[in-house]
């Protein structure tokens, strides 16, 4: 095995877009596990930046079984239509949220959203011991 770090934290700040028109899942994932680590999503806090208008957000999970495969066309949704109000802020995993090699984790807006929602990602990667 490579000399990796037994723990590794890192935060990923985004800001969440909308699906486009036609689409049923969102084209790109915020968060990839990487090869032979597990994830725990520590904190997702979702930000409306909005003076005036409340926005929502959708989270959701899909995996693939290697590095080259494609995700799974089935996203499994855990948050769905969750309205934030303006200047607020929420965590949308509440507890933790844990992904093995290769999950994706998926995070869009509400295609009324009217003002900017920013995504802060709170990850520790850890070395996966099965």
């Amino acid at each position: 095995m490579a000399k990796i770090p037994l723990n590794y934290f890192k935060r990923i700040s985004v800001n969440v877009n909308p699906l486009q028109v036609g689409q049923t899942i969102p084209a790109s994932s915020i968060y990839v596990a990487p090869f032979d680590r597990a994830t725990v999503i520590v904190s997702a806090l979702a930000t409306n930046t909005s003076n005036t208008s409340t926005n929502t957000i959708y989270a959701g999970l899909s995996t693939e079984g290697t590095a080259i495969t494609q995700p799974s066309p089935s996203l499994i949704t855990f948050v769905s239509n969750f309205p934030i109000a303006p200047n607020d802020t929420v965590n949308i995993v509440v507890n933790k949220l844990v992904l093995g090699q290769f999950d994706h984790f998926f995070v869009w807006g509400g295609d009324s959203n009217q003002g900017q929602v920013n995504l802060t990602l709170s990850v520790l990667e850890t070395a996966n011991t099965q």
